[in-house]
């Protein structure tokens, strides 16, 4: 009887678990950060400066580029500011640490958040660049321009109402300095990440 007993009584144990990190919520990316609050939110983009050494393979080279991620231009950053527009003349230099022949050859990568609030107005980008620029949209590459003279294309987007990440890319290699990228037409608001 008491063998009986002995079997019929068992230990109960409560193993825990391994403490597994919490993932990050979907849509979120760390260089984009969060969506803004769209109805408080101060219209620009968050900018990453970058500066270009004469002596890099890249500068005053004829290079057909095609996807910006691919590149080194962005990677060594200096300085981050937030810029209320993406407009800027002939003569914008923002970057001079005394490398030879600064401030001539910068990279500047923008990044924020697009918000498309009607889907009933046609939406165009223009862009424009002293040598290579380039927008995506929720990671889709919408417009792009490589030449050495400024002069500024307008490209027609096909959006839906909603939000999206948006990043701006643009390197100063050779010729005339001077950006912009503005959106002509569209109900469309972008801000910096939360």
């Amino acid at each position: 009887m008491t063998l009986v007993f002995l079997l019929a009584c068992s230990e109960y144990w409560v193993r825990e678990a391994e403490n597994v990190p919490v993932a990050d919520p979907p849509g979120t990316d760390d260089e984009l950060g969060d969506p803004p609050e769209w109805e408080d939110c101060f219209e620009g983009l968050t900018g990453y400066y970058a500066n270009l050494a004469n002596d890099h393979p890249d500068v005053h080279a004829d290079v057909v580029v095609s996807d910006p991620t691919l590149l080194d231009w962005w990677d060594e950053v200096v300085f981050d500011r937030f810029d209320p527009s993406l407009v800027f003349g002939p003569t914008w230099y923002p970057v001079d640490q005394g490398l030879a022949d600064d401030p001539d050859f910068f990279a500047v990568r923008w990044v924020g958040w697009l918000r498309v609030w009607s889907e009933d107005e046609p939406l165009q980008v223009i862009l424009g660049a002293g040598t290579d620029a380039f927008v995506s949209i929720d990671g889709e590459l919408v417009a792009s321009v490589t030449n050495v003279d400024y002069e500024p294309e307008t490209f027609d987007l096909e959006l839906g109402k909603g939000q999206y990440p948006l990043l701006v890319w643009y390197a100063h290699r050779d010729g005339p300095g001077g950006f912009q990228m503005r959106f002509s037409s569209g109900d469309v608001t972008y801000c910096a990440p939360d």
